[in-house]
């Protein structure tokens, strides 16, 4: 099967097509013929983990040192990068019966990646669900890892309908997830992106969009139940002016000084600092699945790359230039 690998670390030119045995499923498990996957924040990190170090990491410097650890210190443990996919199921492993070759299907892959391939081998009870006739494989393709990451998140605050929302960094995979399902259940959503993101971030369910480029989230003016800050720029001290008095702030991404914070909010009377890590829960992407049968998760793809083109798609991705999410077609 034809894959798009790295043997190193380094820029967007590491990546080159290669030809690699394709994977056979064992007992419970299937193959994908992968039709689309995507380039994502953590592909763009994983392809190069030397040259981000722990200071550029988003999250704190341990974790940086266990997951090159596990991507592989001096070199990558798995050359093919891709967490998110869709596709179809292509063959089944013995004791498979939720799934069948033809069957649409999308799924998220985490950090055993694998996706930029032709195939893949997946669990039959993990994260990958079907996906609904009519649906561009390119566009499901986009949504699983920010669509099941904000879902767990907002469940793990219980956002309410009525609540008054602040998505900081509405513009990307898990923020535009975010704004899409908050919306979804009620929620009054207030986005924050650059300025060419506006119009489409407000038509994906923000009532209003903030330009940070020139806007202060945290001047004053509305209250907040919940601030969701995607990579934890904001911060509490400025988050706090903004919450009100049992309100939560909840960074995707955060450092040490966050943690502190958590642990120093946690039985306050006042606002708080959660912090969670989303875990890979099999039913949130069934749940994302279905709605994006339902058309309330939906993508803001910006450019569609071939699979040969996965360099040239990487460094369009980490540019500053894109406008929405990344897709290669496979």
């Amino acid at each position: 099967m034809r894959a798009a690998v790295r043997t190193g670390y380094g820029g967007p030119d590491v990546l080159h097509l290669a030809e690699l045995p394709t994977p056979e499923p064992g007992p419970g498990e299937v193959r994908v013929r992968v039709r689309a996957t995507s380039v994502t924040y953590g592909d763009l990190t994983a392809r190069d983990f030397p040259g981000v170090g722990p200071d550029r990491f988003n999250m704190p410097a341990p974790l940086f040192y266990a997951a090159r650890l596990q991507f592989g210190w001096s070199r990558p443990r798995n050359p093919v990068l891709g967490s998110e996919y869709a596709g179809e199921v292509d063959a089944v492993g013995t004791g498979v019966t939720a799934f069948a070759p033809g069957d649409r299907v999308l799924g998220y892959r985490g950090p055993r990646m694998g996706a930029y391939a032709e195939y893949l081998v997946e669990k039959a009870d993990g994260m990958i669900a079907r996906l609904a006739d009519g649906i561009a494989f390119e566009d499901a393709a986009v949504l699983p890892y920010g669509g099941t990451t904000a879902l767990a998140l907002l469940d793990a605050v219980d956002l309410r309908a009525g609540e008054h929302v602040l998505i900081v960094g509405a513009s990307g995979s898990i923020g535009m997830a975010a704004v899409q399902i908050a919306s979804d259940r009620g929620a009054h959503v207030v986005g924050v992106a650059g300025p060419r993101n506006q119009a489409w971030v407000r038509a994906l369910g923000a009532e209003e969009v903030l330009d940070h480029t020139r806007d202060d989230p945290s001047a004053g003016g509305p209250r907040y139940e919940l601030v969701f800050d995607v990579r934890g720029r904001l911060g509490f001290a400025r988050a706090r002016r903004v919450l009100t008095p049992h309100g939560r702030y909840l960074p995707v991404s955060f450092k040490l000084p966050l943690l502190v914070d958590a642990l120093r909010t946690r039985r306050a009377q006042g606002p708080r600092v959660r912090i969670v890590l989303a875990p890979e829960r099999p039913d949130d992407m069934r749940t994302v699945a279905r709605m994006i049968a339902e058309g309330s998760l939906r993508a803001h793809r910006d450019r569609t790359w071939e699979l040969a083109e996965a360099a040239e798609a990487h460094r369009y991705a980490e540019s500053g230039a894109k406008s929405g999410q990344v897709a290669l077609r496979v």
